[in-house]
């Protein structure tokens, strides 16, 4: 009924409330136990098991963190360290992590050994896997990976920064001996020595000497992951078929590919307990869960179980099989359940009563002294034997032991044992019988509570008899809250009630849930206990109950109910359905997926407050007071240009074709008579009969610029058949760095569509999709551009052309004549273009950097691009001295300093060889004092965001401030200055 789990009192009945039919039978008497470490080990007065502890019922819930010496598998269950062995033996730690860790790092002995949890913001360390836990680290961020280092540990937060912390104590550090780059990737370290690491723009790393110097690791693959195995590091990383590859890197830093993925001791936590002989598997995987279900406490710290003919002494301290004695008793299988004996003479008796399913009913009492098994009654059908707390018992059915209740004869019939251990049969009658509770008093007599009729709290009553003599009392309640009489009133009086103490019965109502406990005294008065209600997570047994909510609250009792106390609980592991078995008694409970051992408080364990994330300073970024003066006024209203063919057609040059040549069904709309102004500039005359389709293409400087139109392509032919004869087309941009006179565009020729259809979905402007987006490129003059064409449709692909001043467009070509990957910058340099692309299909993850000569790009450099969740952007720098070009690339947060720094990594124009990286300046330009740029500051020039307020002033009293301002910058590690700066006031 309800959840409630009367285990001490109904003892044999539990097996069919759990669903299971079961029978019990007698058989021979048990063989003797002197021989074995049971003699002279007694049970304590009081059987209560002091000072709890909780550990899992299984490690399902949790996750394995490697082995500890000896075998035993590390995990962590809802936040509790437990080490299980395969016996089946079990320890937790005295404290539980606040939640569940994200990761564990095993600490080598040079970093002070012990342990490193990552929780949420926190990192907390023990010096041994069951170790007090204590709070080190507090990040600013939740905490995404804890990476091992040569002398230092790295805690990543889940946005990228990087902090690197001393081990043993928790305090930040700098650095130390890491490879210089952008974006730091996975990490691994054999000892103090050797390490490699996975780094943005440089590859695989290895170092042999403490990281003095970081050497590149010749892999044909694209680094993703580092192991540290026992003697040699691995790593791995995806080829170009996009096959994992995994590549040992040996202590003198050669590499061989390795055959299959390395593998560390695998931990498997659902099956963490080995094979056991067959006397310890009648004990079950977990024997600790055996004796809290049906042991009863020893002296020495160890709990006596009785299943299937074998006794075992389980250690409570770990669940340890302390010894196993097999054909103890005869009933094959059985289940036994242990009831209290108690005299006043040996008030710490016990005994078991025992069965075999579909068979014969033992009662047994445990001789210390003789360190066996007495049997004290034998039956031959099953039968339901009530302790009542004192040495008593009651049995359900005649005292024959082949004798059944026969339910014509309208009488109960009960076999009793007396406290002093006499025998005897009593009937009783009455329409309530069967719902009477019966207990053997101390003093002879027989008690039968009676709950109340038709929900009556006025009915309830008890009836005490010596066989010859009996009285009725009323059960007398004091005055109750409404949710308490209710319970009374409809709830179950269970089975079970008992003796507490002389004169006084005790025992439990549960009411769909709630479960309150009650005292009566002879004289019919009762006493009520706290109403506990928990949503059907109450277990209560006899003098012991254990109430579990799911919000980390837990409450006991070892009074019977009169009392209860509460504790944290962890979070429930298991769910009502998949719980096999719930139990409560002197050594502990069964519920909500956990063992818990004893009762009371745990042992207090010292509470540390996490350290306080230490604030990085803030940084305010430099701003910029600009006084201006206008080179030149308004733009003067654009005149249209004349209407007609005649001499406005050139003759017509090589055609662009691919990829935007083809034709295309469809109707001639999205289409204009007259393009409008560019710039200050009309627009080229459509002849009459001719239709004309334009779009623009945006800054390709920043995203936060991408919606300024800086170039337009115009395009105009016949409204109806081919244009590869009557078509043409030309390309207009506006220099960023300059106002309307420095608009420009190429010469106008043919066509590369051959239909205005072709045209129109070449270009992207059919409505509702956008194949194509067109992106303009700036030079260092305003003579030249390039123009970009990045096709979106399946895989990302670019085509390139070169713009010139009065000029046809050229088409740039690949060698081989593919199409270009998704271009990341681009930059003029003494007079040849330079492109950054993404790799292409079937290639390692790579910048790579393109020179253009006329219509043909040629590669002259490929960088690593990996160590990152996210390829960072990447702009083109030029180095004033003009020899070289940069690729620049954001770094990796610095949560220290509040900042993240700029890297660039050059590329010499001549050999194409790559530097290594170098910090460049922190994103904000922090801590830099930026002014205009003087002829002879040297460095690095790139056009980026510029990160603080940039106010513009001209007379005669004019003043504002730009939105979304870029620069072209001039970068060392010392300066910054600004050459030129883009920026828009109320719109563009």
């Amino acid at each position: 009924r309800g959840s409630l789990a009367s285990a001490t009192a109904l003892a044999l009945a539990l097996a069919a409330c759990a669903g299971t039919p079961t029978a019990f039978r007698a058989a021979t008497p048990p063989r003797g136990l002197q021989e074995t470490g049971l003699r002279g080990l007694r049970a304590p007065d009081d059987p209560t098991v002091h000072g709890a502890k909780t550990l899992p019922a299984s490690l399902e819930a949790g996750r394995g963190w490697g082995v500890e010496p000896g075998g035993g598998v590390r995990a962590v269950v809802a936040g509790v360290r437990v080490v299980s062995w395969a016996d089946g033996s079990i320890v937790a730690a005295a404290d539980r992590l606040a939640a569940v860790p994200s990761s564990v790092i095993a600490l080598p002995e040079r970093m002070g050994g012990g342990f490193l949890f990552a929780l949420g913001t926190h990192l907390w360390r023990a010096d041994t896997w069951l170790g007090h836990a204590r709070p080190v680290f507090t990040g600013a961020a939740p905490i995404g990976q804890v990476l091992l280092g040569l002398d230092r540990v790295y805690v990543r937060s889940q946005q990228g920064a990087i902090i690197a912390v001393d081990p043993r104590t928790g305090a930040t550090i700098d650095l130390g001996p890491l490879p210089g780059s952008p974006n730091l990737g996975r990490l691994a370290a054999l000892d103090g020595w050797r390490a490699v690491a996975i780094a943005d723009l440089r590859g695989a790393l290895v170092t042999l000497d403490a990281g003095s110097t970081w050497r590149p690791l010749a892999l044909p693959i694209e680094p993703s992951d580092v192991v540290a195995l026992d003697d040699a590091l691995t790593v791995g990383g995806l080829d170009e078929s996009r096959q994992m590859q995994w590549w040992e890197v040996r202590p003198d830093g050669q590499t061989g590919r390795l055959a299959v993925a390395p593998s560390a001791p695998s931990v498997d936590v659902e099956h963490a307990t080995g094979a056991l002989d067959s006397t310890a598997r009648v004990f079950g995987p977990r024997p600790l869960a055996a004796a809290i279900e049906d042991g009863w406490p020893l002296v020495d710290g160890t709990a006596i179980v009785a299943r299937d003919g074998a006794l075992a002494r389980v250690r409570l301290s770990d669940g340890a099989l302390a010894e196993t004695i097999a054909d103890a008793f005869p009933l094959k299988p059985a289940r036994c359940h242990p009831l209290p004996l108690a005299r006043p003479r040996d008030p710490g008796a016990f005994g078991f009563v025992c069965g075999e399913p579909r068979g014969r009913t033992v009662v047994y009492r445990f001789s210390p002294t003789e360190a066996r098994l007495v049997e004290l009654r034998r039956f031959e059908l099953p039968r339901e034997v009530l302790a009542s707390g004192n040495g008593a018992l009651a049995v359900r059915g005649p005292c024959a032991s082949d004798a059944a209740d026969d339910p014509r004869s309208g009488d109960q019939a009960y076999c009793l044992m007396s406290a002093g251990g006499g025998w005897s049969e009593m009937h009783f009658r009455g329409d309530d019988v069967e719902r009477a509770r019966l207990v053997v008093l101390s003093d002879g007599r027989v008690a039968l509570v009676r709950p109340p009729r038709a929900a009556d709290l006025s009915t309830a009553r008890l009836t005490l008899t010596d066989g010859t003599h009996s009285s009725h009392v009323p059960i007398e309640l004091p005055p109750l809250r409404a949710d308490v009489t209710r319970a009374l009133r409809l709830g179950v009086w269970m089975d079970g009630f008992e003796e507490r103490r002389p004169g006084v019965l005790g025992g439990w109502i549960d009411a769909a849930g709630s479960v309150v406990g009650v005292e009566i005294a002879t004289d019919g008065k009762a006493t009520v206990g706290e109403h506990i209600h928990l949503g059907g997570e109450s277990f209560v047994s006899g003098r012991w109950g254990l109430g579990w909510t799911s919000s980390r609250r837990g409450l006991e009792t070892t009074d019977g109910g009169m009392t209860w106390k509460a504790f944290d609980v962890p979070d429930t592991i298991a769910s009502g359905r998949s719980v096999h078995a719930r139990a409560c008694g002197p050594v502990g409970c069964l519920a909500a997926g956990w063992m818990r051992v004893g009762w009371g408080a745990p042992e207090p364990t010292p509470s540390v407050d996490p350290p306080p994330h230490a604030t990085p300073t803030a940084h305010a970024p430099p701003s910029l007071d600009l006084p201006c003066e206008p080179l030149s006024g308004k733009p003067p209203d654009p005149k249209p240009a004349p209407a007609g063919r005649g001499a406005t057609r050139p003759a017509p040059s090589a055609p662009v074709a691919r990829p935007w040549s083809g034709t295309f069904p469809g109707a001639t709309w999205n289409t204009v008579a007259e393009f409008p102004p560019f710039s200050g500039r009309a627009g080229p005359a459509i002849p009459a009969g001719d239709a004309g389709i334009f779009v623009e293409a945006s800054a390709g400087l920043e995203r936060s610029l991408r919606s300024m139109p800086l170039a337009r392509i115009h395009t105009w032919g016949p409204k109806s058949g081919e244009w590869d004869q009557e078509g043409r087309w030309l390309v207009s941009w506006q220099w960023p760095w300059g106002g309307w006179p420095d608009a420009r565009s190429s010469l106008v020729t043919s066509t590369p569509w051959t239909t205005v259809d072709a045209a129109r979905r070449a270009l992207g402007s059919v409505p509702g999709t956008s194949p194509t987006v067109w992106t303009l490129a700036a030079s260092d003059d305003a003579d030249h551009a390039l123009l970009i064409a990045r096709h979106t449709v399946g895989t990302v692909t670019a085509d390139l052309l070169a713009l010139e001043t009065d000029r046809a467009p050229v088409e740039v070509r690949r060698p081989g004549g593919d199409a270009f990957a998704d271009v990341e910058g681009a930059a003029r340099i003494a007079g040849r273009w330079y492109v950054a692309t993404m790799q292409s299909a079937g290639e390692l993850a790579a910048s790579v950097v393109w020179a253009i000569d006329g219509g043909v790009a040629r590669e002259i450099a490929r960088v690593p691009r990996v160590g990152f969740e996210a390829r960072p952007a990447l702009h083109i720098a030029r180095r004033t001295d003009g020899r070289a070009l940069g690729l620049v690339v954001d770094g990796q947060p610095d949560a220290e300093r509040g900042t993240t720094m700029r890297w660039v990594v050059g590329v010499d124009l001549d050999s194409g060889a790559v530097g290594d990286p170098e910090p460049l300046a922190p994103v904000d330009l922090s801590g830099r004092t930026v002014t205009a740029c003087a002829g002879d500051d040297a460095g690095w020039q790139v056009d980026l965001p510029y990160p603080g307020t940039i106010r513009v002033r001209s007379a005669p009293a004019w003043s504002a401030v730009l939105q979304s301002p870029v620069a072209r910058l001039r970068l060392s590690r010392e300066r910054a200055c600004v050459e030129r700066v883009l920026g828009s006031v109320d719109g563009y």
